[in-house]
């Protein structure tokens, strides 16, 4: 899995790299711009990740929460006056798709 994971992140510096190394003097710029442009893209849509990456479900006197484990930055917020019933269940995540 981990050489997978090296494998894909070696494609994506190569497919990135490869309009700035083709560049001509002319475009070098353009393509520089462009460059910080998908970079700032590929980091905004990694924060978006880490936010739904790892998740904490806190149940209290106020309610449901689902928040981010690593920001601490409240996803979902259900007010107990909204819940109308509880109940338990035992969950099989093979039978929810992981």
């Amino acid at each position: 899995m981990a050489r997978a994971r090296c494998g894909l992140a070696l494609l994506g510096v190569v497919l990135y790299a490869l309009p700035l190394l083709m560049a001509g003097p002319e475009d070098r710029a353009d393509a520089q711009f462009s460059a910080v442009i998908g970079l700032a893209l590929i980091v905004l849509g990694l924060v978006v990740l880490a936010l739904y990456f790892r998740t904490r479900v806190v149940i209290d006197e106020h309610g449901f929460r689902l928040e981010s484990s690593w920001f601490h930055v409240p996803l979902k917020r259900i007010a107990c006056g909204s819940i109308r019933s509880v109940e338990t269940a035992f969950i099989r995540p093979g039978e929810w798709g992981g």
